[in-house]
């Protein structure tokens, strides 16, 4: 018995260890699974966040970067507290305001298919910034709250523009999409070129800059007088614009913007505000009835709708004055975007972009809701529309004057109705001339052809002023001589100066344009291409910006000190004109005075290439030397003030406003008392036949 108690205790003792061995495999079987699972886990967690890491540094597609600027950037901003807001105030007063405000119902299809075809462009290709840079730059938004126009800038430069610029700019690298919009580039210009602003603090209060008056309006022809030279109290400039480059590289404005802080445009308020048809004039009755309400509520929406009404107004007076229909408003939280239609300028057209609320939860059809692809679907459409200049602007600007009221002035029953046909006419003739004066061009004498001849040489027109033979290398040498086969010009210098002068100051815009308006200005002067018919004289004219005739008339004298230059270093001076009515500009400001010159040749810079680049600095430097040898200290030489001349083959110089002359060792120079240096001043500039205008400015009559 004990021999098989002792076996079967054996057995167990066996059968015990065989669990116990097969538990303890089964326990190391699951510690293996467990560690298995626990490395497949953390290989998935390591290949989880390398794709996340992999996909914030990699290039994103359009849609995917829509989505990170508008959450890691727009969706960013903070607003100040109320005690931390400005107070500052929009300043409307004397400008004109529409009679309507309508909604914009056709930019969601149009914003849509602009959007379209950048889709197209764009395709599933990775163009632009990766998730990690959207996400940096939205904790710069973040840093700091928004109080004011200036953090609404710095935000809307870096959230909405920047990122606009980014994708148009992949656009223009499609040669199918430049033709389709005539640009090969646009930019957000914040430093407009200002021509509004007068170099003089004496300024008289309240009055439209581009108003002057003739001093003698009822005389007409060669005597009359031109605008007299009051100082006026410059108005403001948009904050900014955008700037379009053409195919051919000329540029010109497409709309215009100004930025206003969140709470000048209270988005509360903003939607019933504008929906409202006569919001203007429902302000301006009450600003005007000065009665204020007791109820809190009402007196926070009605403060809300005079600042939203002022900050349209102030918008869409630039649009008029700088000769687009396009404009908008950036505030933060919101964009108001702007159409005016010219044949019915008493209406405004306003589509409200409040992103948060339009792309709520993401999806990829709300893409074309952020701020991004609204304004740069906004962008495209405004390329679609050339800005007036010239002739088409000043017609504008005389129906403005006939169909628009200034802020706080109202509208009366016997004004023009938006809806009524007769609202895109012109205004008659008598109207026009009674509300603009003698600065009134009828449209009749409007029109303008295209300046197709080329500039006449340095040599032809340096012979007219000097009575020399023609230069028949000239090529408008035909149109210059008496007879056929004489070798003498037709007109002496007086009468080319006095011709033109009758010209401009018959039609300011017939033969003469300005030239790229936006890209060939100075800080005094716009530069214009002329012709004088029927003689086929082609040259150029730099007019001088509203309180800037002092520095014209300076650079006349200097030009006269440099004779013996022109031509050769420095273009040929060819007298001074002014022009009665003004030649209009964008801001609608005028040029009333103008130098006529010989077409100088394109400015040259350090991206200059080819055989001219190689001796540039050597050029530069012996044009420099000639112009002070004859005792002339240029004071802003710089790339813009030289151009490159072909005919001469060497730099030549030119904007003399600052210049000033020199005492030079071993040369004379006299000595000139102040009375005496007035007196040969006067001489110098002054030609046969001319007289002297404001400002003592010589004018040929």
């Amino acid at each position: 018995m004990s021999d098989l108690s002792d076996e079967v205790l054996r057995l167990r003792r066996q059968l015990d260890e065989s669990k116990a061995r097969e538990q303890e495999t089964a326990a190391r079987e699951q510690e293996t699974a467990a560690r298995e699972q626990e490395t497949a886990a953390r290989l998935q967690e390591t290949a989880a966040r390398l794709q996340a890491e992999r996909r914030k540094n990699q290039m994103t597609t359009l849609e995917e970067y829509l989505h990170n600027c508008h959450f890691n950037l727009y969706q960013k901003l903070r607003i100040a507290d109320k005690s931390k807001l400005t107070t500052g105030y929009t300043k409307v007063d004397n400008r004109y305001y529409p009679k309507f405000l309508r909604p914009w119902i056709d930019f969601p299809s149009t914003r849509q298919h602009h959007f379209e075809a950048t889709k197209t462009a764009c395709e599933q290709r990775r163009l632009f910034h990766p998730e990690i840079s959207t996400t940096d730059m939205g904790t710069t938004i973040d840093h700091e709250e928004a109080g004011n126009e200036n953090a609404v800038d710095y935000f809307e430069t870096l959230a909405v523009e920047h990122p606009v610029r980014r994708i148009l700019r992949h656009l223009w690298e499609e040669e199918e999409m430049r033709k389709e919009y005539q640009c090969k580039q646009l930019r957000f210009c914040k430093n407009l070129r200002d021509f509004t602003q007068l170099s003089n603090a004496d300024l008289a209060p309240e009055e439209d800059l581009s108003d002057r008056r003739p001093e003698q309006p009822c005389q007409t022809g060669p005597n009359k007088r031109v605008a007299t030279e009051k100082r006026v109290k410059p108005l403001t400039k948009p904050d900014g614009a955008g700037v379009r480059m053409h195919l051919g590289g000329g540029e010109s404005l497409a709309f215009v913007f100004d930025y206003k802080a969140a709470h000048k445009v209270p988005l509360e308020y903003l939607k019933p505000a504008i929906a409202r048809e006569t919001l203007f004039m429902e302000v301006i009755e009450r600003l005007n009835s000065d009665t204020n309400t007791t109820d809190t509520k009402l007196w926070e929406q009605e403060k809300a709708e005079e600042l939203i009404a002022m900050a349209l107004t102030q918008v869409f007076d630039y649009m008029v004055r700088y000769g687009v229909k396009y404009g908008y408003i950036a505030a933060g939280k919101s964009l108001l975007l702007l159409f005016v239609d010219f044949a019915d300028l008493q209406t405004l057209y306003c589509h409200p972009c409040v992103p948060d609320e339009d792309v709520g939860a993401w999806t990829d059809d709300k893409a074309s809701y952020t701020a991004v692809a609204q304004l740069a679907s906004f962008c495209l459409l405004s390329l679609q529309s050339e800005a007036l200049k010239g002739s088409q602007h000043e017609v504008l600007w005389g129906r403005a004057k006939t169909t628009l009221k200034t802020w706080k002035n109202l509208y009366d029953d016997e004004t023009q109705d938006a809806d009524s046909p007769s609202t895109s006419s012109q205004p008659s003739t008598s109207a026009s001339q009674q509300t603009q004066g003698s600065e009134y061009v009828p449209e009749d004498e409007m029109s303008e052809s295209a300046l197709t001849r080329q500039y006449c040489t340095q040599a032809c027109l340096l012979g007219l002023k000097r009575g020399q033979n023609l230069d028949d290398s000239c090529p408008n040498v035909l149109s210059h001589s008496t007879a056929e086969g004489s070798s003498r010009h037709a007109i002496d210098a007086d009468n080319f100066t006095r011709l033109v002068g009758e010209q401009l100051r018959q039609n300011p815009y017939r033969n003469c344009e300005a030239l790229d308006g936006w890209g060939k200005s100075g800080a005094t002067g716009v530069l214009f291409k002329l012709e004088l018919a029927p003689y086929g004289y082609t040259f150029v004219g730099k007019g001088s910006l509203p309180g800037c005739n002092e520095l014209l008339a300076h650079e006349s004298f200097i030009y006269a000190r440099l004779e013996k230059l022109q031509g050769e270093v420095v273009p040929v001076h060819l007298g001074l004109v002014q022009l009665d009515w003004g030649y209009i500009l964008p801001g609608a400001v005028r040029v009333h005075h103008m130098m006529l010159m010989s077409w100088g040749g394109e400015t040259v810079n350090r991206e200059t290439k080819g055989p001219v680049a190689t001796n540039l600095p050597a050029e530069v430097q012996r044009s420099s030397r000639d112009i002070w040898a004859e005792g002339v200290n240029h004071g802003d030489e710089r790339d813009a003030n030289r151009l490159w001349n072909d005919e001469r083959h060497r730099v030549m110089i030119i904007d003399f406003d600052h210049a000033a002359l020199v005492r030079l060792k071993n040369k004379h120079l006299s000595k000139v008392l102040p009375g005496k240096k007035k007196r040969e001043r006067s001489r110098s500039r002054t030609s046969p036949g001319a007289t002297t205008g404001h400002n003592g400015i010589p004018i040929e009559r």
